[in-house]
């Protein structure tokens, strides 16, 4: 599914259903299964019908939704930007935005903004400084988690759509590796070229509503 950290294969069994993740506007869900003992406070002990005891970890991040990321992420760069040029490298070159940001389509740039955000980094993972993190395994803003270890998720919301404008099937299992080479197309393309896909997406769209009022 969408998010899902465990690819597809026709000669091996998928991995049971064991997360969910949902980026709503203004926050991120994320609940998933876990085998390790979890520090205190950061995890439930559940007894499931059907399923045993087992534990359980959720977390939600406020303010990190799509909607709420991206307008921290504009103001920072409009704060941080001369008056003259200001450019976002998560934007289509070509494009200006009603906040004056200019775009550049520079993946690689756009992923290192997006990490900082959220404050990742290579400490984030030790108890590094930079990330304020208590732990030994943190992930997004300091905070703990757990290990995958191959975990299988279910993307939710904006997950969910942008897998579907992607491309990607939203009925079957995709891999973090595939939808992030797909976002990377995605993202190198000119605002001219972006025109261009919305447009016959559009049309797309309108062939397949008058078939069926026919």
């Amino acid at each position: 599914h969408p998010g899902s950290s465990s690819s597809s294969s026709s000669h091996k069994r998928a991995a049971p259903l064991q997360g969910v993740v949902e980026l709503g506007g203004a926050s991120l869900q994320v609940t998933f299964a876990v085998r390790q003992q979890l520090p205190p406070g950061e995890g439930a002990e559940l007894v499931l019908p059907r399923l045993g005891p087992g534990r359980l970890f959720s977390k939600s991040f406020d303010g990190l939704g799509l909607q709420a990321a991206m307008a921290q992420w504009t103001a920072r760069l409009t704060a941080a930007g001369s008056s003259k040029l200001r450019r976002d490298p998560c934007l289509p070159a070509g494009y200006a935005a009603a906040s004056g940001l200019r775009g550049s389509s520079d993946w690689g740039a756009c992923m290192a903004g997006v990490k900082e955000l959220l404050r990742i980094s290579s400490s984030s993972v030790g108890g590094g400084s930079g990330s304020r993190c208590l732990f030994k395994r943190c992930g997004i803003v300091g905070s703990y988690l757990p290990s995958l270890d191959g975990t299988a998720f279910l993307g939710l919301d904006n997950l969910f759509y942008t897998a579907a404008v992607l491309g990607l099937p939203t009925d079957r299992r995709i891999s973090v590796a595939r939808l992030e080479a797909a976002a990377s197309k995605q993202c190198s393309l000119g605002w001219r070229a972006v025109q261009a896909q919305l447009a016959k997406q559009a049309g797309s769209s309108s062939s397949s509503s008058i078939t069926q009022d026919e």
